[in-house]
């Protein structure tokens, strides 16, 4: 403990010194300043903060009153003990009265020592008594500033607290509510929350929070939300309850309606599939339909057209022969337009099987048929090994039959065909591609290569329907995959393919190595 420091206000320098002999006693050995005259005390108490004063009732031109005036209008919290040997009883209670905090005679000198400990220690009584009271009041001013509800219990669970947030959301005040069981002020009287809150509190020590419906008379029905723990002393005895409240009416309104909306949507989104799935069988039994009646008029138009050329061709005469030709070439790529319509309407609504499919092998057999169809060709092909992946076998083996011819049809003029089918790292990703060295395209019109019937090339240099890409690539949006073509003119085209989310990658094997390749020349 600190020693304290102790302003002396006496005018005989005996009586000091048998001061300063009885403080030598105390065992904390206060420190000790020494004033003769009303000027001197002025300046010191006005300059410096001492722990306690002690004073001579009687100074030639300055009283002990006037001194104990002084120090309780600068020093107000300072004890003060007069130390006096002409003060008699009427004098010793007009000085209590006026402030002062105990009184010593002269004549009994040993007690100053055991006044002086206990104005000291009832002066740090009253301070820390104080700083505790502030320290309240603040806390106290925080609670209330919320706008939760703050409420405290006692043990029996009676409300010793209830801030203004408590108030405005229970709507009663707090006079009202005061030692009240909690469960009598009219919270949760229907649904017993509260209890089975309360209940685990003093099982576990706190809840989680809990919401309920809050229904009094005086106020009309909220949605609050509690948390509530156990209050204990330093011995874990039990105290009482702290419970916080916060009114989510609005919150569990929100939730309310998008619990509705969610429903609503819920409601939309089957109705919305039923039409789609409505609407995909209509255009499955339209686009059947259509290749199904235009193909016997268009068969027939191309067979007349056969026996006019066999048959008439004198009558006819060279432009005659021409027009007729025409006519049956026109039927032919009607009819194909109208089974790949077909194809194109097929696509959306066949079902899934997936499996795991050797990639490689597909690759081989497509390059080998087409090598049949033109023997007189020479290709390079090269197809990477262990390409592998988990997806419908019809579907996947249709996609590269119509990348592989198309790769096989754009490289028919050159003179070293190079058609390659791997898998390697994109900026998309891990992805399957189809390369060929043949005229390429215009990367402007990149968009334009996917859509069903158009085409970028004549029919008399690059024979075809134009349903071929688009095939390609519905068949990779089936898998939840994407495609995507590189290419420019007269320096080939690659079109990547996956066949599943980025995530998964379609389901691959690892990318195989550059060596790991297998050849196959026409």
């Amino acid at each position: 403990m600190q020693a304290a420091h102790i302003l002396c206000l006496e005018d005989n320098k005996d009586d000091a010194e048998l001061i300063a002999h009885q403080l030598e006693k105390m065992a904390s050995r206060p420190k000790l300043e020494h004033v003769s005259s009303a000027d001197e005390y002025r300046d010191r108490i006005a300059r410096k903060r001492y722990d306690l004063i002690l004073s001579d009732y009687s100074i030639p031109g300055f009283s002990g009153i006037e001194a104990l005036n002084i120090a309780r209008n600068l020093t107000p919290d300072t004890p003060f003990i007069f130390f006096s040997g002409t003060l008699g009883e009427d004098a010793a209670i007009e000085s209590l009265l006026q402030g002062a905090t105990d009184y010593v005679v002269k004549q009994r000198p040993a007690r100053l020592p055991v006044a002086i400990t206990r104005a000291l220690e009832e002066a740090e009584s009253k301070r820390q008594q104080r700083s505790a009271q502030e320290s309240l009041r603040f806390q106290a001013d925080i609670l209330n500033s919320v706008s939760e509800g703050v409420i405290a219990t006692d043990s029996a669970g009676r409300v010793v607290f209830w801030n203004p947030g408590a108030e405005s959301i229970f709507g009663r005040s707090a006079h009202s509510v005061m030692m009240e069981q909690l469960q009598g002020v009219g919270i949760d009287v229907e649904s017993g929350s509260l209890g089975r809150l309360i209940q685990t509190v003093i099982e576990c020590g706190q809840a989680n929070e809990t919401v309920w419906c809050y229904s009094s008379v005086e106020s009309s029905p909220v949605w609050v939300s509690i948390a509530a723990r156990r209050l204990t002393d330093s011995k874990n005895a039990p105290l009482g309850f702290l419970l916080i409240a916060n009114d989510v009416s609005e919150r569990k309104s929100w939730e309310d309606q998008m619990i509705g909306l969610n429903a609503d949507l819920e409601a939309r989104v089957v109705s919305r599939t039923a039409e789609l799935v409505e609407a995909n069988e209509e255009c499955q039994k339209f686009g059947y339909s259509v290749s199904h009646d235009l193909h016997a008029p268009l068969r027939a138009m191309a067979g007349y057209a056969r026996v006019l050329t066999e048959d008439f061709s004198d009558q006819l005469g060279k432009d005659g022969l021409q027009i007729v030709t025409r006519i049956a070439a026109a039927a032919v790529r009607m009819d194909q337009i109208s089974k790949g319509l077909l194809r194109l309407a097929t696509l959306s609504g066949s079902p899934l099987e997936s499996k795991v499919l050797d990639l490689s092998r597909f690759a081989r057999q497509v390059a080998a048929e087409l090598m049949e169809s033109a023997p007189d060709r020479a290709v390079d092909w090269t197809v990477q090994s262990n390409l592998t992946v988990k997806a419908d076998e019809a579907l996947t083996r249709s996609l590269l039959e119509n990348l592989m011819s198309n790769a096989w049809k754009f490289t028919a003029d050159q003179a070293n065909a190079n058609i390659e089918i791997g898998k390697e790292d994109t900026d998309r990703g891990p992805a399957y591609f189809v390369r060929d060295n043949g005229i390429g395209f215009d990367p402007d019109e990149v968009k334009q290569i996917f859509e069903p019937f158009h085409r970028l090339h004549g029919q008399r240099e690059y024979p075809g329907v134009g349903v071929g890409l688009s095939t390609a690539i519905r068949i990779a949006k089936r898998h939840h995959g994407q495609m995507w073509a590189v290419g420019s003119p007269g320096m080939g085209a690659t079109f990547y393919f996956t066949l599943g989310p980025p995530s998964q990658g379609g389901d691959c094997v690892p990318f195989v190595k550059s060596s790991d390749r297998h050849s196959i020349r026409a």
